[in-house]
């Protein structure tokens, strides 16, 4: 029998960055996997290209994140693409130095390793997560892919195990060990001796859930054996095993009578509630595809307490799910929108089938929200941008609720509700106001300051989240800024607030004419009322002296205070305590993003963009900098649209986040 070819994700593991950690990339920073696992510390990703690695590993007690560029892209064909080979030398991967959860191998094609236990992978006293992988062609005395001794125990999971061989436990094999064991495919393992998928030994007391069992085979229990050991089984398919004794499960001296198995498709049956004995119709098992056809008796035949599938219905038996329903998003419409208006709002209606065309349709319970298409067809994997228009005209003040109904029509009829609010403003009665202590302003060649009040104002009676952001526009028409910003503002009914705000405007600043503006909507760039007033840089032919003011700092907000252009900070800036890296906005963007950092002191810092393949993109900043909070724009109008990295680099500090660039 061929190894499984489709491998369909079910569960991805987050990128798991934080403040320090750091991405090595294998082999553009060491040549082998052993050299990035052992140059890592904790929290760190050794994220490895695709590629052959002849390589015996191990964790050394690094509690890092091995992944392939499945981690980044969640896609399967860098699993079968990225590939460690133990050579039959020993175990591809050994975990034996208390390694726990931060530990975790994602992504792989594991195979051709040999040992007393654990061929692909030896788990000793460790819990580490093992994800994504084909485990495949390994040999052990025990546990040909996976062994497990002692406690704490891994998480095994979305794997896919077949074509290894041991005396026990070809599949996976438990000793004085209880793992979690969900969602994997183990398929096609030989055992001489005992468990030809999944070996429980000596007080093992596993948790099995959702997985394909399936032509595995061993002396006794070809799929599960139990000896000593009593685990809990729910939602699993064990079906086309072979054994002399127990094809399905086998328990030898297993306390209190049989393994409690509940919601699972046994063949021969099995006692339990929920349990069927029925062909699970996989689609192609000859080729190795162990999907469900549609008609399973499997599909959504599981625990109805479990988690949901990701369509939203019931739990099916078996580790692959079948998808008969739509994703969408966004689940939920909010936002404000100006009285009298129309505005245009993007619904993605995603069909997740890989088998399947689906028919879909649209329609509201209102009369002021239309769909362009309102119907069509979705053919599999694929996704449709439905444009969905919100009619203001005629709507009151305040929020303004309605319900989308989405039907799946064919080949499934299932109906989904999206809850809309669309909160109706007015600027006679909403808005924001700038007025400054006297005009004219003119600020000397050597940099000055200005006095004005910043004021917003809402007499309704109802409450508006808006973002607002003060910026420039210089005498070349170009933006500055958001000099101040400040996101989901509260405009409480009945109320307004003023506040009396010093600007700097630096000496390095080009002389003419600006416009200050005190914005409010959506950041960066949807502006639903702005306020204005104008000042004069005068130029510096007359001024010989050295400049006195060094920066674009405003005073009296008692808020956040951002600094853009890379000048020094002046003494009314508000300067942070710590080094930090800010969430980018927007953030998925389309061109242009902002990303912010705070520097307690003066540092020489780099910001560089990283692709999903660890290569870098752009170096937006090289330079030493004062202390203060800073910013920059990254314009990515010349590169594709993707997940992104950006790390900050200061001193022995670094740090680093993901964005999302969507065209």
């Amino acid at each position: 029998m061929r190894a499984l070819i489709v491998f369909l994700v079910t569960a991805v593991v987050l990128f798991p960055l934080t403040a320090s950690a750091t991405i090595i990339n294998i082999p553009g920073d060491y040549p082998t996997i052993q050299q990035g696992i052992d140059h890592g510390q904790d929290g760190d990703t050794v994220l490895v290209q695709p590629d052959i690695y002849y390589e015996n590993l191990s964790f050394h007690g690094h509690n890092v994140v091995l992944a392939s560029l499945f981690l980044t892209t969640a896609d399967s064909a860098y699993v079968s693409s990225t590939v460690i080979d133990g050579n039959g030398l020993s175990s591809v991967i050994i975990f034996q130095n208390r390694e726990g959860a931060t530990a975790q191998v994602v992504g792989f094609t594991i195979q051709n390793g040999s040992f007393s236990a654990g061929g692909g992978i030896h788990c000793h006293e460790c819990s580490p997560i093992i994800s994504n992988n084909i485990i495949s062609g390994n040999s052990a005395s025990v546990g040909g892919g996976i062994s497990c001794a002692g406690y704490p125990a891994p998480t095994i999971g979305n794997n896919t195990i077949t074509g290894n061989s041991a005396s026990s436990g070809a599949g996976i094999y438990c000793q004085l060990s209880s793992p979690r064991i969900h969602k994997n495919v183990i398929i096609g393992n030989t055992a001489s001796d005992r468990g030809g998928g999944i070996s429980c030994s000596m007080e093992s007391d596993p948790t099995i859930s959702n997985n394909t069992i399936s032509r595995n085979s061993a002396w006794w229990g070809g799929g599960i054996d139990c000896w000593y050991s009593s685990p809990t089984i729910t939602n699993t398919i064990l079906w086309e095993d072979r054994a002399e004794e127990g094809p399905e499960i086998y328990e030898e001296y297993v306390e209190g009578g049989d393994a409690p198995v509940t919601y699972s498709d046994v063949q021969g049956g099995w006692p339990g509630v929920g349990n069927i004995d029925a062909d699970p119709l996989f689609v192609d098992p000859e080729g190795g595809d162990f999907r469900l056809r549609s008609g399973s008796p499997c599909i959504d035949a599981g625990d109805p307490n479990s988690p949901p599938d990701p369509d939203r219905t019931r739990a099916d038996i078996g580790a692959l799910y079948f998808p008969h329903g739509l994703l969408f998003w966004p689940q939920e419409f909010v936002f404000n929108l100006l009285a009298g208006a129309r505005t245009q709002e993007i619904l993605t209606v995603q069909n997740i089938s890989k088998v399947d065309t689906v028919y879909f349709s649209l329609s509201s319970n209102v009369d002021w929200i239309s769909f362009l298409p309102d119907s069509g067809h979705i053919f599999p994997d694929s996704c449709l941008n439905v444009s969905v228009t919100f009619d203001g005209r005629g709507l009151a003040l305040g929020p303004n609720g309605a319900t989308i109904l989405l039907d799946l029509v064919a080949p499934y009829q299932i109906h989904y509700d999206i809850p809309v609010t669309v909160y109706i403003f007015s600027t006679d009665y909403t808005y924001i106001a700038l007025t400054p202590d006297s005009l004219p302003i003119l600020i000397p060649p050597e940099g000055g300051s200005f006095s004005f009040w910043a004021q917003t104002f809402n007499a309704t009676d109802f409450t508006y989240y808006f973002d607002i952001w003060i910026d420039a526009e210089l005498p070349t028409r170009q933006k500055y800024g958001p000099i101040y910003k400040r996101h989901n503002f509260r405009f409480k009914p009945h109320y307004g607030v003023a506040y009396h705000l010093r600007q700097n405007v630096p000496g390095f600043a080009p002389a003419g004419e600006y416009s200050y503006n005190f914005k409010m909507g959506v950041l960066p760039d949807q502006v639903e009322f702005q306020d204005s007033f104008t000042f004069t840089k005068l130029g510096s032919g007359s001024y010989r002296g050295p400049v006195s003011v060094t920066s674009w700092d405003m005073a009296s907000w008692g808020e956040e205070f951002v600094a853009y252009l890379g000048q020094g900070q002046g003494q009314t800036a508000l300067i942070p305590t710590e080094y930090s890296l800010s969430q980018n906005y927007p953030n998925p963007f389309n061109a242009t993003t902002v990303i912010e950092y705070a520097l307690p002191v003066e540092s020489h810092i780099t910001l560089q963009v990283y692709n999903i393949r660890g290569q870098k993109v752009e170096t937006l900043v090289d330079s030493k900098q004062q202390a203060g909070y800073r910013s920059v724009v990254w314009d990515a109008s010349g590169v594709s649209s993707g997940l992104y990295f950006y790390r900050l680099t200061a001193g022995s500090e670094v740090f680093s986040d993901r964005m999302t660039l969507l065209k």
